[in-house]
């Protein structure tokens, strides 16, 4: 309770036992674990797991884990034989043991990777829930799985940015080899945050307003309204108004783009958290005007061995042609490929607008010649897992309403697919570039 944990590998690990990996000694039977809470915690580890259970292999029991009321601002990017995750039980192969009663209740994400990894022949894994589990900013970088012997898992207010997920595929996760089918609660939470913002001009050092009035509360009123603007500011009060001192951001990385965040608080004491990038450009790029535009973009599809993004208009592509939005699946052998999508983005409104890129290798976003997202070096897997970790590449820029140019690059060497483009601006939440957006020209 109360703590910070910094930790390079798990940050909690459970084995019954422990007298190393070799096979003579993991599969010795553990002792039962059980009876564990976990709360007011910030953790981070730089490789791997916030929670493993077991080992291929192991056998042991486990039950009544809970954690709630913390933050993970980091877990480990990539996989070990598995892809790391907030919960993992790596039990594939032969370990063997029940598993039950686990709860992750009210848990902030910060630089993570996914959400769930129970992989388990025998016995079994039952009744986990996942319940207000919040991710501000960034999506799972890889799907969560249930392979297995798993049933009973719930999801309940899962949200990312300000959605929250109500099936499978917005939880990204995958059941298989007998794992029954999770439960996902679509049901209102006790209490709702929501908020919008406006301004004449976006601009450092002026005021901007900001809406709460959207938020409510099923069981009782909205009682009170916290506010955290991004650059040390805080603000009380269902309607607020706020000047940013610069147009910094929230990261001092010179983006202009402020993390806005909003804590409501009803008469019982529940709680939601809600938030919206506000992106104060520096320069607006104007519209351009383009004829003879069709949906879909252009792409390029290359076949090459690149130790970083490659000047592709150096190289001849293989296959080209026009798609509703930009996908790599259409690659034409398993490794050492990359794309090209070209063409224009509709911009619905004026203001700034913030984008990422995920990728395992090279990635490259560029609009109106400017370059919004440029991928970080490679982060490779351990333990012997194929390719590298996926990674997010992101920017803000401020874009006037139209048509402006847009240009996308991803390369990928082996893994598999992992390409995403994800958007974010006025009046769009956290989401995936959508197909009518994008145009292509027709004519020279």
């Amino acid at each position: 309770r109360n703590s910070f944990i910094r930790a390079a590998d798990d940050i909690f690990a459970m084995y019954g036992n422990w007298d190393g990996y070799t096979p003579d000694v993991i599969s010795i039977p553990g002792h039962d674990v059980s009876n564990i809470v976990v709360e007011k915690c910030v953790l981070s580890t730089s490789i791997s797991n916030v929670v493993r259970v077991g080992w291929p292999k192991k056998v042991f029991n486990s039950s009544h884990f809970t954690m709630r009321d913390s933050d993970v601002i980091h877990m480990g990017s990539g996989g070990c034989g598995i892809p790391f995750a907030l919960f993992e039980i790596w039990g594939v192969p032969d370990a063997k043991g029940k598993h039950s009663d686990y709860l992750f209740d009210d848990v902030r994400l910060e630089d993570w990777y996914s959400l769930v990894q129970l992989q388990q022949m025998s016995p079994a894994i039952h009744n986990v829930t996942f319940r207000n589990i919040w991710a501000p900013e960034m999506p799972a970088m890889v799907r969560s799985s249930l392979i297995g012997a798993v049933d009973g898992i719930r999801f309940e207010q899962i949200k990312t940015g300000d959605r929250i997920a109500s099936n499978i595929e917005d939880l990204k996760l995958t059941a298989t080899d007998g794992a029954a089918a999770p439960a996902i609660s679509t049901a209102p939470a006790p209490v709702h945050a929501q908020f919008s913002y406006r301004a004449k001009v976006f601009a450092a050092r002026r005021k901007l307003s900001f809406d709460a009035s959207g938020s409510a509360s099923l069981a009782a009123s909205v009682k009170q309204y916290d506010w955290f603007f991004g650059d040390g500011s805080t603000a009380h009060g269902r309607t607020v108004r706020h000047a940013f001192p610069d147009s910094l951001g929230t990261l001092l990385d010179g983006s202009g783009r402020f993390r806005v965040m909003l804590r409501v608080t009803d008469a019982q004491g529940h709680t939601d958290w809600t938030t919206h990038p506000v992106v104060l450009p520096a320069v607006m790029q104007q519209a351009a005007v383009v004829a003879s535009l069709r949906q879909g973009i252009h792409y390029a599809y290359y076949e090459g061995s690149w130790p970083a993004l490659p000047h592709f208009d150096d190289h001849a592509p293989v296959d080209q042609g026009v798609v509703a939005s930009p996908d790599v699946s259409t690659h034409q052998r398993a490794t050492d490929y990359g794309f090209v999508f070209e063409g224009y983005l509709r911009v619905p409104a004026g203001g700034g607008y913030s984008f990422s890129v995920l990728s395992r290798d090279g990635s490259r976003l560029v609009i109106d010649d400017t370059e919004v997202a440029h991928s970080p070096a490679t982060w490779p897997q351990v333990c012997g897992s194929l390719g590298n970790a996926v990674q997010s590449a992101s920017g803000s820029v401020g874009l006037a309403a139209g048509m402006h140019a847009i240009r996308i690059e991803v390369t990928q060497t082996t893994g598999e697919d992992a390409f995403d483009l994800l958007w974010q601006g006025p009046g769009i939440p956290l989401s995936k570039l959508p197909e009518g957006v994008l145009f292509h020209r027709t004519s020279p």
